[in-house]
């Protein structure tokens, strides 16, 4: 479960703390993959230090030139703080995948507020995937076509070393969760991404963030099948020839800027 302990980090002072509502507090992160501690401690010169509640300024949003978000999207790029990557990262998914839910709504999803509806949901998938606890015990890491090597260097190399069993199965969950309950069945990145998110999220919230990733079959983060992966390969190509054509120039000298020469690039 996600810990129950809100990122705060604001001077007293500078808040009435009175006039929060808790519930509205972002969710703390925590790594589920490795089970390592995450730094709770927000840097008062990072430009987070000020949110104890994303909340508190969504009606900044309603102004009509979107200073918002792009503040918001210029303080992800200088770096979010470990502490708050669960909320922010599941946060901008949903709002990238839902274009027409308010801002509220999206924020929503960050904030204590959301986590006993993401726990139930979640609960309901695993008992229908895995009703009996001996259906896991069987159950193995799938690869969605990323293949064995890819899959052993996913598990033993990529993550800060061997994933320890609790997390393995942790990953096998969400895996299969997005297999059966998702319907996906070809995703290279998926076995990556879903480590990376384990990493600072409770499984309940991958499983929703990866859910919001392919929302209404969308590919606005993620290639589902091997024609999108190949046309993520050609759309990568064509940016790179425009945007670096040296480097692209380079490439394609020795055949490694084709939708199949970029494929074993693209996988990771």
């Amino acid at each position: 479960s996600i810990d129950p302990t809100s990122t705060f980090s604001a001077q007293p002072e500078d808040i009435d703390l009175t006039e929060i509502n808790p519930l509205d507090l972002f969710c703390s992160s925590i790594d589920t993959l490795c089970g390592k501690s995450i730094d709770l401690i927000i840097p008062h010169n990072s430009g987070w230090a000020e949110r104890p509640s994303w909340r508190q300024n969504s009606h900044l949003s309603n102004d009509g030139n979107g200073d918002s978000r792009e503040e918001s999207r210029q303080l992800c790029r200088r770096g979010i703080p470990p502490s708050l990557r669960c909320a922010a990262w599941i946060i901008n998914v949903v709002s990238a995948a839902n274009l027409t839910m308010s801002k509220s709504d999206c924020d929503d999803y960050g904030t204590l507020k959301k986590v006993r509806v993401l726990e139930h949901g979640w609960d309901l998938v695993l008992k229908s995937i895995f009703p009996d606890p001996s259906d896991l015990e069987r159950a193995e890491v799938l690869d969605f076509g990323v293949g064995h090597d890819h899959l052993i260097n996913i598990l033993m190399k990529d993550h800060g070393g061997n994933i320890p069993e609790r997390g393995i199965q942790s990953l096998t969950k969400v895996l299969h969760a997005a297999r059966d309950s998702l319907g996906i069945e070809y995703c290279l990145w998926l076995p990556d991404i879903t480590c990376l998110l384990l990493s600072f999220m409770p499984e309940s919230y991958t499983y929703a963030t990866i859910r919001e990733m392919v929302h209404e079959d969308s590919s606005y983060f993620l290639a589902v099948s091997r024609a999108q992966h190949l046309a993520w390969c050609k759309t990568f190509a064509d940016l790179l020839k425009r945007c670096f054509p040296q480097t692209a120039a380079v490439m394609e000298q020795i055949g490694a800027l084709t939708p199949l020469g970029l494929d074993p690039i693209m996988k990771r």
